[in-house]
């Protein structure tokens, strides 16, 4: 249950130092920085076009400052899982793949702030990371959005990172999908307030009791702050 009180508190918290760049409203005008000696590339490109078909497009779209920004991310991240990357030698690949995986599917969404989305993923991978979870917990939080957010499908995430990864991230798209469910569903809160309402206006009311009325939207608001 970690991962979504996480992204629930990542999402109240304000962004550490990630990359300034990400910051600004259009990918266009955003600056490259390394110099391509420097760049690491694309590690896992072959993996994603066998896999994640739904990426491609993205893929392909792909220009050097989004390399540069992939490699800043990780940047950013390592200091926080190095007790991943100390304790098993195929963790750094998996991170990377998660990265990479989970920059792509975000490439293009901006949060209502303006800020690149990557940043909430990274952010949450951060703190999982400093929790001292396992391998499995950390690359979930990178991608924890990417089905209910992107092209990428259970599947696609499935053959990539398999299927512990793929619980846990539909796990997490099914909790944070609940609320509009349950306010959706007949036995909802709201509803059986409503249906109250119904039949208490059709019963005639007692000799000197007022005429009931159905309850307002302020009446509903107040009943689900309870």
């Amino acid at each position: 249950m970690l991962l979504p009180v996480v992204i629930v508190l990542v999402g109240l918290l304000p962004f550490g130092p990630l990359p300034p760049r990400l910051l600004q409203p259009h990918r266009a005008s955003l600056p490259v920085v390394l110099r391509a000696e420097s760049r690491s590339g694309l590690l896992h490109s072959e993996s994603i076009r066998t896999y994640a078909p739904s990426l491609v497009p993205k893929l392909e779209g792909l220009q050097d400052q989004d390399l540069d920004t992939i490699d800043e991310l990780q940047r950013e991240l390592q200091p926080s899982v190095e007790y991943l990357l100390q304790s098993a030698p195929a963790a750094a690949s998996t991170l990377r793949l998660g990265l990479e995986v989970a920059y792509i599917a975000h490439l293009g969404q901006r949060r209502r702030s303006g800020e690149a989305y990557i940043i909430h993923p990274v952010n949450v991978a951060c703190i999982l990371g400093q929790s001292q979870m396992d391998l499995v917990s950390v690359v979930s939080g990178l991608l924890h959005d990417t089905v209910e957010d992107t092209a990428l499908t259970l599947a696609e995430l499935d053959a990539l990172f398999g299927v512990e990864t793929r619980r846990i991230v539909e796990g997490e798209t099914k909790v944070s999908k609940l609320p509009k469910m349950v306010r959706s569903q007949p036995g909802s809160q709201e509803a059986a307030l409503r249906d109250l309402s119904s039949k208490e206006a059709g019963k005639a009311p007692k000799e000197g009791q007022a005429e009931p009325r159905p309850p307002s939207k302020s009446d509903i608001q107040a009943e689900n702050q309870l």
